[in-house]
């Protein structure tokens, strides 16, 4: 009797993915060991796909020799209503600014420290912004669009890497292409952050592997359209660091380390009980959150990573703590040192 032996698929890793673990080693542990998913929407997130939908027509107009019909996507940028079939959807969850203006009343209208809102920053593209890939073409004879959202995939040590490219252009006279990832940001990168920029690496990889183009071939930039700049990125030398960056994101989790790194930016995740907007099924998960909020500026930390086989028992004296303060009627983070 032959006896079959059935092979464990191998596990499929995107940018997002690298990028979760890179940033918290424990809200990788929630999302991707547990199981602890958590979908949830932001005005910052929709406003990006509605960009990138409007910036791939852009992009299909000119390379299939088409007038681009703006007038159609400012109607759209308004108004278009796609929703999500399904959570694991990637063609719906497409809505215009009329729609997410009602969604996010305040969050659409506040400025920022630089003054600018929302709501100035979507007015500004489709006045000015819309039209500037056209014109950035126009200027750079030799470039010419080669491909919006390129798929790729490949393996590397036992693993899936895959994802989906903003766009790609290709010089003409040079026979190189340019890897764009577009980003609705509210401010340009900081140098540190244009060195060894991971998810551009992985896209020229991807790239690399999948239409066989020479590594040396290939440069990236940032789009950033609310600002109406771009942004060259990876410095000499950038790939290699690259994969080294890659490989020691593997070594760690096959180590199972999942060290907590508690930032201010724990203040927008969904496991962290200061996040105003914090979905239930995110709660009591994770003791290690930041205690940072906008009014509430520190550098302390709920509890400290005293690893994994410490875990239980911190979660445990976390939630004891917090069910104190809520029989005592104070404020959950009404915190006094």
């Amino acid at each position: 009797m032959d006896i079959k032996i059935e092979k464990k698929k191998p596990q499929k890793f995107s940018y997002s993915k690298m990028n979760c673990y890179e940033s918290c080693g424990w809200k990788y542990y929630l999302n991707y060991v547990e199981n602890h998913f958590i979908f949830s929407d932001s005005l910052s997130s929709e406003l990006g796909t509605l960009v990138h939908f409007i910036e791939q027509s852009i992009f299909d107009s000119i390379k299939l020799g088409e007038i681009i019909n703006y007038e159609k996507l400012k109607e759209d940028f308004y108004n278009i209503n796609i929703p999500k079939k399904s959570k694991f959807d990637t063609d719906g969850g497409i809505f215009g600014i009329n729609i997410l203006k009602e969604k996010y009343k305040e969050e659409f209208y506040k400025a920022d420290n630089d003054g600018k809102s929302y709501f100035s920053k979507t007015l500004d593209y489709i006045n000015y912004g819309i039209y500037r890939l056209e014109k950035y073409l126009k200027d750079n004879p030799d470039l010419e669009p080669f491909e919006a959202e390129k798929a790729f995939s490949f393996e590397y040590r036992g693993y899936i890497l895959s994802g989906f490219i903003d766009r790609i252009f290709h010089n003409k006279i040079t026979d190189e292409y340019i890897i764009e990832d577009i980003k609705t940001k509210a401010k340009p990168f900081k140098d540190e952050e244009l060195k060894t920029p991971l998810q551009l690496i992985i896209y020229i990889v991807g790239l690399n592997k999948t239409l066989d183009i020479p590594v040396e071939k290939i440069s990236c930039a940032y789009d950033l359209p609310f600002l109406n700049i771009k942004q060259p990125a990876g410095t000499k030398g950038f790939v290699k660091r690259g994969i080294t960056k890659i490989n020691s994101i593997f070594d760690k989790i096959e180590a199972k380390d999942f060290t907590p790194n508690p930032t201010p930016l724990c203040h927008w995740c969904q496991f962290c009980p200061t996040n105003p907007e914090q979905p239930e099924e995110g709660k009591d998960l994770c003791p290690y959150y930041s205690l940072w909020t906008r009014e509430f500026k520190t550098q302390e930390v709920a509890n400290k990573w005293r690893g994994m086989e410490f875990h239980g028992l911190v979660l445990e004296e976390e939630k004891a703590k917090n069910e104190r303060k809520t029989k005592n009627g104070a404020d959950k983070f009404d915190f006094e040192f």
